[in-house]
């Protein structure tokens, strides 16, 4: 017969049934338990809050961020980047503070962020520059001429 783990919820819910006996302080239960004062006491008013199911795990993850770069400025962002495609992050926050200049415009590197995230190609991006390579050498090659590698660099 295989081992039977004790799962998180069955101890937070053993936990609750020991206090709720009455025998043992809190401190004392946490001691036994293994868990700090203040997590016994937690799993205590959430279960007093919202009975069983309060013991379950919550999501950790925030509900917003405050800081987060509002829509419209993203969109802006992506709508500027979108009729002019080389320009980088220095011209459009220029751009957004011509023409928007009672927004709170991100900074340069936040609007390159953007870019990044939103699948738009950075113009002096690796990408960008080994494509003006590749071309320059694939033209070479069909005119005939050699190409010469500096032997100076690695």
């Amino acid at each position: 017969m295989p081992w039977e783990g004790v799962t998180i919820m069955d101890q937070r819910v053993r936990f609750i049934s020991e206090y709720l006996e009455g025998y043992f302080p809190v401190a004392e239960i946490c001691r036994q338990f293994n868990i700090s004062r203040k997590t016994g006491y937690e799993w205590l008013t959430r279960y007093e809050k919202y009975g069983a199911l309060g013991l379950e795990d919550r999501h950790r993850k925030p509900k917003k961020c405050p800081h987060k770069t509002e829509t419209r400025i993203v969109n802006s962002i992506k709508y500027y980047r979108s009729k002019h495609p080389t320009w980088g992050p220095k011209k459009i926050l220029a751009l957004l503070e011509k023409r928007h200049s009672d927004w709170k415009n991100p900074a340069e590197s936040t609007i390159a962020g953007i870019l990044k995230r939103e699948g738009f190609q950075s113009a002096g991006s690796d990408e960008s520059i080994l494509g003006v390579r590749q071309r320059l050498q694939q033209s070479l090659i069909k005119s005939g001429q050699q190409i010469i590698k500096d032997s100076s660099r690695c």
